[in-house]
This record gives C-alpha cells, structure tokens and sequence, in this order.
C-alpha cells in the first residue's frame, strides 16, 4: 500500500517549462504474488491531484483594457498551450463570433462538387468577420458542424473578392460541405473561429501569444485572478501503464492532460472522437488494475482509455467531469486488439466533449465481453453509451457479449450536433444485452435525436426492460440488421424524425430476420406517427421489407386515433395486420394508464390494459445508476458561454 498526502502533484513538473512526462507503471511495478495499491492518505476528504498541467511562473499583471497578462516559457517556440484553467474552472479559447451570435454559416464552394467543397467554404459576409487575416493566423482554428462531428482544421487561404476560405485539412467525404446532413432545414453549415486573438471580448476567454510567450485572460467578475497563477496543460497523458499488472489506483484524481490533433493530412475529428490519440489515463496491454473512486476532470482528450489487448480492468465509483472528448474508451478501431473484460461500474460519467463534441460517455470500440452496468452517464454532445466499431455486416465481429444494463442515461446531444443514440450500436454485435437502462432527453441539432439506436448493421442484440422517453426523434431505429429482439421496453413522449419506432430494410440480409418487437408499449405526444421509414412488404425494386415480426404490444397517442394516418408512411392499422401478418394480439389506442406519466413515474396502474393482458411484465426501475455515494459537485459551468454558442436554441 502507498499512501498519498493531499494536495496538488505535477507530474510534468509544474514549473512553467512545459513538461510533457506521466506518472507511468510497467510490469516490474507489481506482481500477482504483491499487488500493489496507491491511494489517498488517512482517506482525507480532498483528493490527492495528479495533475499534467504546468503552473504559470509569471504573476498575472492588469491591463488598461481589462485584461490579464502573464508569461509563459514557450521552449524556443516549441511549446504552445492549448488549455487554460483559473480557479480550478476552463477558461474558454477566445471565438469569432460573439456568444451572442454563437455561430457563422457557411455554404459550399460550388453546387454538387463534393470533392472541392471538402476543401473550403463560401462564407456569408452578413456574420462573418470582415477579415480573415487574422494574428498569428497559423494558431487560428476553424471548426465547422457536419451532422455527428465538429471538422477542425486551419486556414490555408482566403479571398475577400469571392468570400472564400480554404481549408488545410479536407473533410471526410461523409461530411461535405454542401451535403443534406445536418443543415436543419437552413441553407448552409454552422461554423466558429477559435484561438483567435480578434475574438478575446468576453468573460472567461482567453489567447496564448506564440510571438512573445504571453497569455491574456478576460476573467470573470467572481475570479480571484491575483491570487490564481493559472494552470496550462502540459502532458499527454497523467498516468500512462503499459504491461502493468496487478495495480489498484484509489481515491485520487487525475486531471489536466493535453489534447492534440493528428499531422495533417490525418482528420482531427471523427466519429466519437475517435481520431483524438490521447488520454489522461493511458491503459495499455495491462492486466487487473482497479480504478476505484478515482476522479477525472480538466481533461483536453480522453478520460481513460483502455486499449492494446489490456484485459480484466476495473472502472468502479469514478467520477468525470469538464472531459475534453469522451470519458471512457474500450479498445481500438479498425481492428481487434484483444482489449476484453473491462467493467465499468457505479460512477458517474459526465460532462465531456469540451474539446472534441463528439466525445462520448462509454466508448466500445472493437473489443468484447465488456460490462457496462449501474452508471450515470449524461451532459455529452454525442452519444451516451456506444458498442461496435463495423459498418454493416463484416464479420466475424470484434464486439460481441457486451452487457449494457441498469445505467442512467440523459442529457445527450445538448442541441448541438446529429445522429446519435442515448444507446448507440455498430455492427455485428452477437451475445449483446441492452437491459434495464433510463434513457431519456436525446436531443440533437437536426435529425436523429434516439433513445436506442442500432444503426448500419447491428445484429445479435437483445433490448429489454429499458425505459426510454422525451427523445426529439425515434424511441428506437434500425438502420438495417438481423436477428434483434426489442421485448419488454416502454417508449414515451417520443419526438418527430420518421416515426416513434423506424427501421431501414435489411439490405443485404435477404429473407433473413431482421427485427423482433414484442411486448413493448408505444406511446407518442409529439410523433406525427407511429411508425416511420420502411414498413411495406416491398419497394419498386422488389426489396422484401417484410422481415419483421410485431406482436403483443401497446400502441398510444395523446394526439388522436392511431388506427388513421398517425399509423404509419403508407399503412393502415388493418392493413398492417392483414396483409403483413403483425400485431395480430396488440392493442391500439388503449392507454396504458401510467401512474404518473407527468412526473415520470412509468409504473403501471393495476388496471393496465398491459398488465391485464399479459402484454408487458412490471419492470424495476430502482436499481438503475449509481448507488451509495454522490460525485463531487461539478466546477463552474462553462455552458452559458462555450456550449450555448454552438446550440440550436439560437439558430
């Protein structure tokens, strides 16, 4: 046992020089004969801080013009930072446009090009600056919303003569410029300036200067700026372990690791923020090492990722907060790497995508028999929990026999990017279990804003005894698959996007099961119907769609009679039984009669129709999230300034 002294410990040596090193562990650090455990001393109420991040030398000096000012130690312009946190709170890189405005909009460089509209923009000289040419202009980042990613990339070049900027990094040929994605029925493509000295107009922004080593800070009226050096992230990684074994991390917190983009021409962004490399807990092909009542927070990129065939890990009780991408990522992408085994249990994970929005809560990559169980996991910009790492039916799969069960789920999408799931899987998933969890308030900028989403190929998965409610868009959608049995779930208060449950055909499964939906209740208030998408037996091309089996289920509107148009695209409630065989024992327009629908109490009255005909059994919803103890409370919350900036509420 080594027992660590409260207080703050810079592991890249926090003396202004830029650091860049980890507390790092391998496999002469402990053995299965003498495990080894590092924790807090005397459990003393403060966490002992691990900390990445270098402490600025220099006292902070007031300007004429509000501002603050001090040094830092550039090492002959090899180190420039990129995070910046005063009184224990992020300090926001300054942005064009104001908050305000919250963001500019740009439109592609000429109609049905796609491959030149990856490469630049025309921008709406209404809102945007009058110049580009901007200070230190090769510091300047560009940030541009595509449905489920933010693209950042630099200026290359612009002209004023035909309102053009160019990017030095393309997007990925998913995410033209100038594509249907994500525009929100306006004409054109959100985007914001960041680290630009031009746009330093606000409380709690700041710029580093590259050309003289200095950081100018606009705090807050509640800062206590004289006292507070200031803290730059400095290290890559906090604690980086690499064929470490046998190691328990326990009532510490890690905190303040850096974040970086990939040389070019490699994207900076991806989906689930899977191109950002770094973490500040670094696990890599370890074995049995607990993480228990850790905390993360002031992150630039990962909380903790787990990778290179680590095996039997233990996240317990942790809590996170202020994530600059995900939280917590299992596995590798592309290819299987034999990361198995990893828990993630009782914590609290919150409040990522600080940095890269598509950050996610709990990020399953290409990697099995994971559990994922009694976790709170909500206030991300992107999906809430993710499970698979194919598109479409590649196999054999690198996920398979993942539990995901009993965890709380909210506060997803925030408004500010598309396509997401509270649940969100990936290919073929065989032996996978989405059970038990609370899934409630998706809400995205455009379309797909879903409670459980099983998109391009998922297959092998079982949903039950979910609770999903209050999503903008489906309860739950199928973008094609096989063999998935949706049973025993309740979906209430469903949005508008193609119908309260939606399905795409299972294209390349041919007369293959695709879908089995059974003993669900249905409820809407907002949908403009009940189901959405593909439901006919085929389309014009003779694709069979009718691989869906549907039985012993409840269907309800507030708004009006589901056996009319709020059915479904093209189907009546008597042709759907009748000529596709479904449903034939579930009930429409009876209500469910919900003790409390209002004030989300979803357990049903004894005289359910649903109960009294054996439709749906009672489900337990006490044990779902964490229990036992409450995360610290959070620091300030930046959102009235960098996360209002890029929401839907002020478009």
């Amino acid at each position: 046992m080594v027992y660590i002294d409260e207080g703050i410990y810079f592991i890249g040596g926090g003396d202004g020089g830029g650091g860049g090193g980890s507390w790092a562990f391998s496999s002469e650090d402990a053995t299965a004969r003498c495990p080894v455990t590092y924790t807090s001393y005397n459990n003393t109420k403060t966490l002992p801080i691990i900390s990445g991040a270098t402490s600025l030398p220099a006292p902070w000096i007031k300007m004429n013009d509000g501002l603050w000012l001090t040094k830092y130690d550039t090492h002959n312009g090899k180190f420039y930072p990129k995070q910046l946190w005063v009184n224990n709170n992020r300090a926001i890189r300054a942005t064009l446009p104001s908050t305000t405005k919250n963001y500019m909009w740009a439109n592609p460089l000429r109609e049905g090009d796609a491959e030149l509209n990856r490469w630049g923009f025309v921008y709406n000289k209404d809102d945007a600056p009058s110049s580009f040419d901007f200070h230190n202009i090769q510091d300047v980042d560009l940030l541009v919303y595509r449905s489920w990613v933010l693209h950042r990339t630099r200026i290359a070049n612009w002209t004023s003569t035909n309102s053009t900027v160019m990017f030095s990094v393309p997007t990925d040929t998913t995410q033209v410029i100038g594509s249907s994605y994500d525009t929100n029925g306006a004409s054109g493509h959100r985007y914001f300036i960041e680290n630009v000295r031009e746009g330093l107009d606000e409380q709690g922004e700041w710029y580093a200067d590259r050309s003289n080593g200095t950081i100018l800070y606009y705090p807050y009226d509640s800062d206590d700026i004289s006292s507070s050096p200031g803290l730059i992230s400095s290290s890559p990684y906090v604690l980086s372990l690499s064929g470490a074994s046998y190691l328990t991390f326990k009532r510490l917190s890690f905190r303040h690791g850096d974040w970086e983009c990939p040389p070019p021409p490699v994207l900076c962004c991806h989906q689930g923020a899977s191109a950002q490399s770094l973490a500040t807990i670094q696990v890599l092909a370890s074995n049995y090492v607990n993480f228990t009542n850790i905390e993360i927070a002031h992150t630039g990129a990962h909380g903790i990722w787990v990778s290179s065939g680590s095996r039997h890990i233990l996240i317990d009780s942790i809590s996170t907060q202020d994530i600059g991408a995900g939280a917590v990522r299992i596995g590798n992408q592309d290819v299987a790497d034999g990361t198995e085994y990893v828990t993630v249990n009782n914590s609290y994970i919150h409040d990522g995508g600080h940095v890269s929005k598509e950050g996610m809560g709990i990020f399953i990559q290409a990697s099995s028999y994971n559990t994922i169980q009694y976790n709170e996991v909500a206030h991300f910009f992107y999906s809430g929990v993710s499970v698979g790492w194919t598109w479409g039916y590649a196999t054999p799969s690198h996920a398979h026999d993942n539990m995901v069960r009993f965890n709380h789920i909210y506060d997803i999408g925030r408004g500010v990017l598309s396509d997401m799931g509270g649940i969100y899987t990936l290919g073929v998933s065989p032996n996978t279990f989405i059970h038990d969890n609370i899934v409630h308030n998706v809400n995205t900028y455009g379309y797909g804003g879903i409670g459980l989403y099983a998109d391009e190929g998922s297959s092998g998965i079982e949903y039950y005894n979910n609770l999903v409610y209050e999503t903008k868009d489906a309860g739950f959608n199928q973008n094609y698959g096989m063999d998935n049995y949706i049973d025993n779930n309740i979906f209430y208060g469903i949005g508008s996007y193609e119908g309260a449950i939606s399905t795409s055909p299972n294209l390349e499964g041919g007369q293959n099961n695709s879908l089995n939906f059974n003993h669900n209740i249905v409820v809407i208030t907002n949908a403009t119907k009940l189901f959405g998408r593909y439901w006919e037996t085929s389309d014009d091309n003779g694709r069979n769609f009718n691989q869906y089996a549907f039985d012993k289920n409840l269907y309800f509107s507030t708004k009006g009679n589901l056996t009319g148009p709020l059915f479904g695209p093209s189907l009546t409630w008597a042709a759907w039984r009748s000529n596709m065989n479904q449903d034939l024992h579930s009930l429409v327009d009876d209500d469910p009669l919900f003790v409390n629908a209002a004030a989300y109490d979803f357990n049903l009255q004894p005289l359910s129709p649903a109960l009294r005909l054996s439709l749906i059994a009672p489900i337990d919803y006490t044990p779902v999230g964490p229990h036992g103890w409450a995360p610290p409370p959070p620091s300030r919350n930046n959102s009235d300034n960098e996360d209002i900036r890029t929401s839907s509420s002020s478009s």
